[in-house]
């Protein structure tokens, strides 16, 4: 096979991968972070406690197990059946649809960490106070002052976990539970491994290029983002 058209297709997957993940951990984020800093109580003390339970787990086993169940069928028939009903509409073999949610799930403490700290600073300003005063509800000062206040925090998030869902895609991949029928880096890594004592390298170095170039491009967007969005590392 041409080893670089099977790079170059192997990058649509990893664009997809870090899109959609990318996706479900900023809106599972966003969501609890924004409702728990600004109702606080015990709203808030559950949402901590899922933060810090998730934050110690071991992200990499994590999603090699949730992997592991979703593509080898080890859950309950009707976990499948909405598992097959989810693949059908993001066109996802089982093992893709199981590295989109493993990562999705596991990686939005960061963004919920911030999104809530954030919120808990907004909730305090005064145009949140006078929106208060003037009888508008909750849901509708989330949606109008701290949602669109915390939006440059998600994009930072969204470019630099972009590149973290795509390194574990490849990871889980390369280990033989993640993308199998579609173009993959890890697949390719995996594939290139054994002939490589043959002298043949390039198929190992068309993934690992290909994969070096994104993740650095996509790390000095994110960088570049943080500088432009964020005020206090905006220079006078």
């Amino acid at each position: 096979r041409d080893v670089l058209l099977r790079a170059i297709a192997g990058s649509a997957t990893a664009v997809k991968v870090g899109v959609i993940a990318s996706l479900i951990a900023a809106v599972i984020g966003v969501a609890l972070g924004a409702a728990a800093g600004f109702y606080g109580g015990k709203f808030d003390d559950a949402v901590v406690w899922a933060y810090s339970t998730f934050a110690s787990m071991p992200t990499l086993l994590f999603i090699l197990a949730f992997a592991l169940l979703v593509s080898r069928n080890f859950l309950s028939p009707g976990m499948m059946h909405a598992a097959e009903l989810l693949g059908s509409v993001l066109r996802a073999e089982p093992g893709m649809l199981a590295v989109y949610l493993a990562i999705g799930i596991t990686g939005w403490v960061t963004l919920c960490r911030v999104v809530r700290a954030e919120t808990m600073r907004l909730k305090t300003m005064p145009f949140v106070s006078a929106a208060r005063v003037a009888g508008v509800g909750s849901a509708v000062i989330i949606r109008r002052h701290i949602l669109p206040n915390v939006f440059h925090l998600v994009i930072i998030y969204f470019t630099l976990s972009f590149a973290g869902a795509i390194m574990l895609e490849v990871i889980v991949s390369y280990l033989g539970f993640g993308v199998q029928s579609a173009p993959s880096w890890g697949v390719m890594i995996s594939d290139g491994q054994e002939r490589l004592w043959r002298g043949i390298w390039w198929e190992i170095a068309a993934a690992t290029g290909f994969m070096f170039v994104l993740v650095l491009a996509l790390n000095v967007l994110g960088d570049s983002l943080r500088d432009a969005l964020d005020p206090r590392q905006r220079t006078l």
